[in-house]
């Protein structure tokens, strides 16, 4: 039997070709299970992770409902439109009063109701001067009465110019049950 001799060039190209193959089975052996492997671990944290941000989000919308809990009492409609007109009005008299602004003319608007919303509405007309009535607006809108300002116009209350005739529409949304 005959040995067969490789020249130098021969056994170089040789060790190339077996330290090529080397590399390649080890890419495909070796590596792409270790990155399958670790796609499946990504896969996993990033689950984990969006798991985790929704419990989150979930503690932070209950820490908020119980630190308004009382507040949202106030949402929904707990008596009859009626009384509830009534008590708006009262409201508005009692803000009215504090801020010294004389209410000449207080007009209940229909109560409308859009879904499970209904919308109290009172037309108010107010004497008094500007910077009074802002404050007085400003006192609707604040809390604890928390009036949405419809509608706001002004126009001079008599021919000598001391004072205004103000007219606002403002209104509060409950919810029924």
């Amino acid at each position: 039997m005959k040995i067969i001799s490789f020249s130098r060039r021969e056994r170089m190209a040789l060790y190339v070709f077996v330290a090529a193959a080397c590399v390649y089975v080890a890419v495909e052996v070796i590596y792409k299970s270790f990155r399958v492997r670790a796609d499946g671990v990504d896969a996993r944290v990033v689950a984990a992770e969006k798991k985790l941000r929704k419990a989150n989000e979930t503690m932070q919308m209950q820490k908020i409902a119980m630190k308004h809990s009382g507040d949202l009492g106030d949402v929904f409609l707990k008596r009859p439109p009626a009384e509830e007109m009534s008590s708006v009005l009262a409201e508005l008299e009692a803000i009215a009063s504090q801020g010294r602004v004389q209410i000449s003319d207080m007009k209940p608007q229909p109560v409308r109701v859009q879904g499970r919303e209904h919308i109290f509405s009172v037309r108010l007309a107010l004497r008094h001067d500007l910077k009074t009535v802002l404050e007085f607006i400003a006192a609707l809108q604040g809390g604890p009465s928390f009036f949405n300002v419809d509608e706001f116009s002004f126009e001079r209350a008599d021919a000598a110019g001391e004072g205004l005739l103000c007219i606002v529409v403002v209104s509060r949304s409950r919810l029924s049950p």
